[in-house]
């Protein structure tokens, strides 16, 4: 079974669930945490066909290098 790991997804300006700021969602993975995004978010989840509406994803490891870490947290989705 594979190891539950966080992942961070970033908001740009235009067209996303927020603007700026981020989330963070404990899954499996990446295609877990799209999953659980559409989820919570339903239709506002996605920007355009096929296209979900936030800017980028990161690992756990990846996020801590930005300085997006200091911006507003918009939730946690378990």
């Amino acid at each position: 079974m594979a190891k539950t790991n966080s992942y961070y997804f970033t908001f740009g300006t235009a067209g996303a669930v927020f603007r700026g700021g981020y989330i963070q969602i404990n899954a499996d993975s990446v295609k877990e945490a799209q999953e659980k995004f559409i989820k919570r978010y339903g239709d506002r989840a996605w920007k355009d066909k096929g296209i979900l509406a936030y800017a980028l994803h990161y690992t756990k490891e990846e996020f801590m290098k930005t300085s997006m870490q200091y911006g507003v947290c918009h939730g946690v989705i378990e």
